[in-house]
């Protein structure tokens, strides 16, 4: 989950730094730089299949994040203080 939201800073923060500085009249891109800016950004959103392909517990851990499984009552072990997301009981 990490490497993922790394990659999307890294791809979509320069699009959000330049139209954030060029609003507020710090910097005035060129139309090219604003492009590759762009491109950069819609890159990322069009290869996010792959990383989903790559890492197939990301989809779990999103799909638990998204159904509350990982915060229900029966899967957290109060004596040590954790959530059990594996499902598996501790003994």
């Amino acid at each position: 989950m990490c490497i993922i939201n790394i990659l999307y800073l890294v791809m979509w923060g320069p699009f959000f730094a330049v139209n954030v500085f060029s609003a507020l009249g710090w910097y005035m891109p060129s139309y090219g730089m604003m492009e590759i800016v762009l491109w950069m950004g819609y890159s990322n959103s069009g290869l996010n299949f792959l990383f989903w392909m790559i890492y197939p517990d990301l989809r779990q851990a999103v799909c638990d994040l998204f159904t509350c499984k990982c915060c229900r009552k029966d899967n957290y072990h109060a004596d040590q203080g954790m959530f059990i997301t594996d499902y598996t009981r501790v003994h």
